[in-house]
């Protein structure tokens, strides 16, 4: 009878949606599968087959020709984007560039530059960070030329992609003094204005930590958020709310067809204006991949209403991912890209059959208002498993709450903005949004102080994986009956549960050295072999993503100034100079660390390779042996050595992260 009930089962076949698929998974496999990482090559390889398989028993050959196809060539365009970021460096070189970005500290001003010429070289994008710059120096607009030494920029550290180097064309930073700047003052952009003038607004008529919420709401930009009112926000489940996305492309669709359906518009004035609107808003915005994913969704459904056909979402969802991606390859990288699809996507999936789940018990506009609320955080948790460790359980009934309120709240701001951008003297009627902003705050407060949240293990992409599979069976796109669904789905879990338990087993280094290094500076973290974890020199967000990328999700002792690691980790705080962090001995001398731990004994230091400082790693090295030392700049015969293109021993990389088994000795690669 189930051999019977088996053959039944039929997948809707979207062919846009398995190029979009295989072009997406393609560039993000292509670092992971040439560098020889067991688990891209696994997937890899059950994709595959998997697909092979289907194929062969259903007879139909296009699917794996699409798979490998479009694979292969996001493999391509993986490696022809990241080859932009890989051009010469420049020592002592003249520099003559736009300022597009001014932002101002008490240590330096950062300045982003486009349009840039290096010694008679046109190049990509840089940051510069000026030394003795007073606020007013630099404008968005200026003609700049100076002089410095132009260095690559990273887009991998430790596992995390920087979207804003990328989708921003910045390749190159740079150091300079002020004094090496000639300035020619000059004007910005009509996005910069825009965004300038929104900012100018909000923050004359409201309170700074609300006209921040509001012009994040506005434009993306979160630059002028408060930290803490952010962090409410995410511990609260409603952090998409400063990040423009679908929801509010689609708030702002309703009401322009809302206006102009009152003024009696015929469908085709009405799609070519909705449709320059929405351009024009996502150049406001930047063209942020979740604006565009948006923007070309909503010009997709207008676009089925001029022509009377039914509107497909998960063909227009694939058509702006297949769009995006060949513009822009590596933005498959970026976090926000992935959370907006598989947050959509998993809306498009099983957001129906929920709702029709939930009809069983609980009121038509309730049922479904729940169920796409439930299916947008099934779709999130791997990227919020594996980014921001957390996850609020009644994140679902915040935004049960919130976004209808949220849904009123946003057009009016638009409304409000615009009437103020046409009438100055009414800005004050801004006041009204603020009061709408300060309510969700409160409410956001309310949800982030309870004790819902849980702790998640970061997700790597097979547990990613067999999560998507079990939402597409759970989805109308596989047609069988609901028994076989449940079997396929309870096999799948069982599938996922097995191998989180085994996980730790397979890819966790005991008794290793993590290093993490960048442009500013060299940190450390200790594992021992019962597991326990010991880090020098991290701040919150490094921990965070470097602990993700080693398979770890505590640290249980810091060596740092900074306290709040201890605040987010829990972690104790080592303040002797030297003792026991549990079973690690450790001593601190004058900036030089050494720890002996399960037999093995290391040195850690920052302190480059000049007088007092390198007499002192001497004296440190010849009174024992260690099996593994990082002294930056110094070179260490005979030891296992690992630091910035100097070789020693029998190990050593170029630079960047990795983690050292101290066991078998193995280097892997953490960039």
């Amino acid at each position: 009878m189930f051999a019977k009930e088996r053959a039944k089962i039929k997948i809707n076949f979207r062919p846009l949606v398995v190029v979009f698929l295989s072009l997406m998974f393609g560039i993000v496999s292509a670092r992971k599968l040439y560098s020889g990482d067991g688990v891209y090559i696994a997937l890899t390889a059950i994709v595959l087959v998997a697909t092979t398989a289907y194929c062969i028993v259903k007879k139909k050959y296009v699917p794996i020709l699409l798979v490998v196809i479009f694979c292969f060539g996001g493999h391509g365009l993986y490696f022809a984007s990241l080859s932009h970021f890989m051009g010469k460096e420049y020592s002592d070189a003249t520099i003559s560039a736009r300022v597009c970005e001014v932002d101002c500290n008490d240590d330096y001003t950062y300045l982003r530059l486009e349009n840039m010429v290096a010694d008679g070289d046109k190049v990509s994008g840089a940051i510069i960070y000026v030394r003795g710059a007073e606020e007013g120096d630099f404008s968005v607009g200026d003609s700049i030329v100076c002089t410095g030494d132009l260095e690559h920029i990273k887009l991998f550290e430790i596992g995390k992609f920087n979207s804003t180097y990328y989708r921003n064309k910045v390749a190159y930073q740079m150091h300079a003094d002020i004094s090496t700047f000639t300035i020619v003052k000059g004007n910005p952009h009509l996005d910069e204005s825009a965004r300038a003038k929104i900012k100018e607004i909000l923050l004359e008529n409201m309170s700074e930590k609300t006209a921040g919420v509001a012009y994040a709401v506005l434009t993306g930009g979160k630059d002028e958020i408060d930290s803490e009112v952010n962090d409410v926000y995410r511990s609260a489940g409603i952090v998409h709310l400063i990040t423009v996305s679908g929801l509010h492309i689609t708030f702002l669709s309703g009401l322009i067809a809302w206006i102009l359906k009152k003024l009696r518009v015929n469908r085709f004035v009405n799609f070519s204006i909705i449709t320059i609107i929405l351009l024009l808003y996502s150049y406001i915005c930047g063209f942020a991949p979740s604006v565009v994913r948006a923007t070309i969704m909503g010009i997709c459904f207008n676009l089925s209403l001029v022509f009377g056909r039914e509107y497909d979402g998960l063909n227009s969802l694939s058509v702006a991912g297949i769009l995006t991606l060949l513009i822009s390859p590596l933005t498959a990288y970026d976090v926000g890209f992935q959370m907006s699809y598989a947050c959509v996507g998993t809306i498009m999936l099983i957001a129906r059959p929920m709702a029709e789940l939930f009809r069983k018990f609980l009121p038509r506009s309730v049922a479904g208002t729940l169920a796409v609320s439930v299916a947008a955080q099934i779709g999130v948790l791997p990227f919020l498993a594996s980014f921001f460790s957390t996850f609020n359980l009644l994140s679902v009934f915040a935004n049960l709450l919130i976004i209808p309120f949220f849904g009123v709240l946003f057009p009016l701001l638009v409304v409000l903005m615009v009437v103020t951008l046409l009438i100055p003297p009414i800005a004050p009627i801004l006041k009204v949004g603020e009061w709408g902003f300060t309510a969700i705050e409160y409410v956001a407060r309310f949800f982030a102080g309870t004790n819902a949240k849980i702790n998640l293990i970061p997700f790597d992409a097979i547990v990613t994986t067999l999560i998507f599979a079990a939402t597409v069976t759970i989805s109308y796109y596989v047609l069988t009956n609901a028994r076989i669904k449940w079997i396929i789905v309870a096999a799948i879990t069982l599938m996922m549960g097995t191998y989180m338990m085994i996980r730790p087993n397979l890819y966790s280094d005991r008794a290793s050295v993590g290093i993490y290094e960048n442009h500013a500076s060299t940190s450390l973290v200790l594992k021992t072999e019962s597991g326990e974890v010991l880090v020098v020199g991290f701040d919150k967000n490094n921990t965070k993503y470097y602990l993700s990328a080693i398979g770890e999700s505590k640290v249980d002792y810091v060596i740092s100034p900074v306290d709040y690691l201890s605040d987010y980790y829990g972690a104790k705080v080592i303040l002797d100079s030297e003792g026991f962090a549990g079973s690690i001995k450790y001593s601190i001398d004058n900036g030089i660390y050494t720890f002996e731990f399960d037999g093995h004994k290391i040195l850690f230091t920052n302190l480059s390779k000049s007088g007092y400082n390198c007499s002192r790693i001497e004296q440190v090295l010849s009174s024992d042996k260690y099996d593994f030392v990082y002294a930056k700049n110094y070179d260490v015969t005979g030891t296992y050595f690992l630091a910035n293109s100097l070789s020693g021993g029998d190990y050593s990389l170029s630079s960047g992260s990795f983690n050292f088994n101290l066991a078998n000795k193995r280097v892997r690669s953490i960039d």
